[in-house]
């Protein structure tokens, strides 16, 4: 096997494992994405359920109010009834006493409600606090094994782009030039191994005289998609 050959077989199998350790390098943000999806989702649900809250107190005011304002209404016609002579105005006054006492009496049943409503609200925010908590905690603890995956590939790929360039160094000057175009204008794509006898790029398969010049240790380029050729 000729030396261009055996380092051409080096230069593939180094691009490789770049490729590979960039691919994890880039699912480190993915995966903390993920994780911060379910914080974000966390989140919103504790805002709801206070934002909830809000309405329920909201309303609870309101029915106080109402309350306060029909126990005070309740009082004055009882001062009223208490000094009038008036029978028909006693009657009147008895009536208006009786319909506000009812719905008082509705009120303060709604208020209680209005309360067991409160509560269950603000159970149910504590519980989403503690799963939003958990979620920051879970996060937390991927994004420290993350960062050091995430630096540990990158040392990788660091180490293996400088073997790389080292490697091409290696190639003939002419040949060099002929590997870097071809790699720059179709990236890893630019360098295939035959194996079978078909190009590893497009997996076309190669001429009887391909496969025989590969078989000599002669690389040549892919007559299908111009893929610089060794022999796998």
């Amino acid at each position: 096997m000729s030396n261009t050959m055996k380092t051409l077989q080096e230069i593939y199998a180094t691009r490789q494992e770049i490729a590979e350790a960039k691919q994890e390098v880039e699912q480190g943000p993915a995966q903390l994405k993920g994780s911060q999806a379910k914080i974000d989702k966390a989140a919103a649900a504790v805002n709801v359920l206070k934002e909830e809250l809000k309405g329920l107190r909201k309303t609870s005011d309101a029915k106080e109010l109402q309350l306060k304002a029909g126990e005070a209404r309740y009082a004055d016609l009882k001062a009223k009834l208490n000094s009038t002579t008036n029978t028909k105005d006693f009657t009147a006054i008895k009536d208006e006493m009786a319909r506000i006492e009812a719905a008082n009496s509705v009120l303060e049943n709604e208020g209680l409600d209005m309360l067991t409503s409160q509560e269950a609200h603000q159970e149910k925010i504590a519980a989403a606090e503690r799963d939003q908590a958990a979620a920051k905690e879970k996060h937390a603890k991927l994004k420290e094994i993350v960062d050091y995956r995430v630096g540990k590939f990158r040392a990788t790929v660091d180490g293996l782009t400088k073997r790389l360039a080292d490697l091409e160094a290696t190639l003939d000057s002419d040949f060099r030039g002929q590997y870097e175009r071809l790699t720059k204008s179709k990236g890893d794509r630019g360098l295939a191994p035959c194996s079978g006898g078909a190009c590893g790029a497009c997996h076309n398969t190669q001429t009887p005289q391909a496969l025989q010049e590969l078989n000599m240790g002669r690389p040549l380029f892919c007559a299908y998609c111009g893929a610089l050729l060794f022999k796998a």
